[in-house]
């Protein structure tokens, strides 16, 4: 069996939370194979940004090209004037290499990549500690005008709504506790990976859809194995001394399933108990579907 792809991690939030800062430390700390996946854009490059690097630079004409080739993930058009999108190249290949793709992308574009990826990738909002501590990063920059701050701030908090949709939220409220949390997240998401691999193909995905995404499943595994590890009795007549499956046959026959509060439910009681820290999945993702086209209202790409 071909080795499955390495995990997604799709990292959005508002201007100015520290996306990028956040996911550059992840990659200094990072003891599994993790890259950051370069987006492109059509507007010319800022002082010190670099080329292949901070973006890949293209002419409109280049991703009209491109796009009509299906080599985008996703795309938008933001001011009706400058594209944006993440190329497949900056994702697929090292994925299939077995390196994980962190990808830092805004809410429309989490979105989009929704879309494509249904639960495969695990979609991670990063929050600010609150809207007044966001409003005096963005003015601690020195580059913004007052009226582009109060824009930005007005957008962070139409996205900041839109934290629900997510499958983790995170909150920033200092850079090694944030990058700790992430570089966690992603640990887990090759853990899953590998306790998947006695599955094939169409089951593993089977029961991902059956649980509603790898950040779910990821969550009721750990959660119904600390169970089992502590005196509770399998819900199944299957007689293997490996938990991992019997707790995947579990699923399967919907013996237990994933609460909306994040409880562990069967079929007569619930499983509650007090982790240190949720559970993050990661692992394969379906064939892509075509990449949605969007249109956006003025959005800022930067941290």
């Amino acid at each position: 069996m071909p080795a499955r792809p390495a995990p997604l991690v799709v990292v959005a939030g508002p201007s100015g939370v520290g996306k990028t800062t956040v996911v550059a430390e992840v990659l200094r700390l990072a003891d599994v194979p993790l890259r950051r996946a370069v987006t492109a854009t059509s507007r010319s490059p800022r002082p010190g940004e670099v080329a292949g690097v901070d973006y890949h630079y293209w002419t409109r004409a280049e991703f009209a090209r491109l796009i009509a080739a299906g080599e985008l993930l996703e795309h938008a058009v933001v001011h009706g004037v400058d594209y944006y999108g993440t190329p497949r190249s900056e994702v697929e290949p090292h994925r299939a290499a077995g390196v994980g793709v962190l990808l830092v992308i805004d809410v429309q574009g989490a979105q989009a990549i929704r879309e494509v990826y249904g639960g495969q990738a695990v979609r991670v909002f990063l929050k600010p500690p609150s809207p007044a501590v966001l409003a005096e990063r963005l003015t601690a920059r020195g580059s913004e005008t007052p009226e582009r701050v109060a824009r930005r701030l007005a957008t962070a908090e139409r996205e900041m709504a839109r934290a629900g949709e997510f499958d983790c939220v995170l909150e920033n409220d200092g850079l090694p506790a944030a990058a700790r949390e992430l570089l966690a997240l992603c640990r887990c998401q090759f853990q899953l990976r590998e306790e998947l691999a006695m599955l094939d193909d169409l089951k593993e995905e089977e029961i991902v859809n059956k649980v509603g995404g790898r950040f779910k499943l990821s969550t009721l595994i750990q959660k119904r194995m600390v169970a089992l590890n502590t005196g509770a009795k399998p819900l199944v007549d299957f007689k293997s001394a490996d938990k991992m499956a019997v707790v995947l046959m579990e699923i399967m026959q919907d013996k237990i399933y994933l609460d909306p509060t994040g409880e562990v439910q069967t079929q007569n009681m619930t499983i509650s108990m007090n982790l240190p820290a949720p559970y993050y999945g990661g692992g394969t993702a379906p064939e892509p579907a075509p990449p949605p086209t969007k249109v956006v209202p003025a959005a800022d790409d930067d941290d």
